[in-house]
Formats: C-alpha cells, sequence, structure tokens
C-alpha cells in the first residue's frame, strides 16, 4: 500500500533479525468502501500522530 491512513497500534514484536513489527487495526480504502483489517506491519512503516484531535484533549490515531 502507498498511501497513509490512520490505524490502532495494539502490539509491538521483535523479528529473529532484530528488526520490529507493530500489530495495527486499520482501514484501508476498497472499492467504493474500507476493508478493516489486523497485520503486522514494520516499524518503520509506522508513523506516530503526536497532535490532537481539533476540539478535543485526545490523541489522533497513528497513521500507517
Amino acid at each position: 500500500m502507498d498511501a497513509k491512513v490512520p490505524g490502532a497500534l495494539h502490539a509491538w514484536a521483535r523479528t529473529a533479525r532484530g528488526d520490529w513489527l507493530g500489530r495495527v487495526r486499520l482501514r484501508i480504502p476498497a472499492g467504493q468502501g474500507w476493508l478493516e483489517t489486523d497485520q503486522w506491519i514494520a516499524a518503520v512503516a509506522i508513523t506516530p500522530v503526536t497532535t490532537t484531535r481539533q476540539g478535543t484533549n485526545k490523541p489522533k490515531r497513528p497513521l500507517i
């Protein structure tokens, strides 16, 4: 996938080679709707979001 989409990080795991993976629930654009999925994603592809949603104190979800 070559687009950034919001997701929720649920876990971290280290591979036998020492790389990190994040278990992420995300929604992927699919046709006229969305496909919700859980995936293990390389840590280098996960971007944390540090700003808050407009009008709230709640953080935004990380972008994948």
